[in-house]
């Protein structure tokens, strides 16, 4: 399958869910990012976790520069809450250099989770990736101990592949198809 458009989006990227506004990071992100990134029961199941002030600082000024970039390959997007603004994750959406498939991630504030707002944003992800990317295929990858994110997964649409063994923990690898017939 062939990309509709190789990650060419130059406009920055905003969407909405019933709760959510996926967004572009912007100035006055770092407290509320920091303090979900800096919280080891949130990353407990991340390889770099939990983050520093650097390291949260880091990820900000990446985040942006890959904004920037044309093509883009990668988007770091902000997830807040319709209701008030307020910031309460991140979300990954990387194209593959490889193949036309690209990968998804979300991470919550412990406020977030256990709502549904994983799946929703998981679910808008998708949306983006297959309608707006024209790309094929999306994985989404987790720890294998990481039982609300695999389950995240799950209701998303996405089907476990396999499950590889790393170095350090297992990592569950799924996958969606886009629908036959999608633009």
């Amino acid at each position: 399958m062939e990309r509709k458009n190789s990650g060419s989006c130059a406009a920055p990227v905003r969407f909405e869910t019933a709760r959510l506004v996926i967004r572009e990071f912007a100035e006055g992100d770092f407290a509320p990012f920091h303090g979900f990134a800096s919280d080891m029961e949130v990353m407990r199941y991340m390889q770099d976790r939990p983050c520093t002030e650097e390291q949260s600082a880091k990820f900000l000024a990446m985040a942006g520069r890959e904004r920037e970039k044309e093509p883009r390959a990668n988007w770091y997007l902000a997830a807040a809450l319709r209701e008030d603004g307020a910031l309460v994750g991140t979300c990954n959406f990387n194209l593959s250099s490889e193949f036309p498939d690209a990968f998804l991630g979300v991470i919550l504030a412990r406020r977030a989770q256990s709502r549904g707002l994983g799946t929703e944003a998981a679910r808008a992800l998708l949306g983006f990736g297959f309608d707006a990317l024209g790309l094929g295929k999306v994985w989404g990858f987790c720890n294998v101990a990481n039982t609300a994110s695999a389950r995240m997964l799950e209701k998303a649409g996405m089907t476990l592949e396999r499950i590889d063994e790393g170095p350090h923990f297992g990592i569950m690898r799924w996958s969606v198809v886009r629908a036959e017939g999608a633009a």
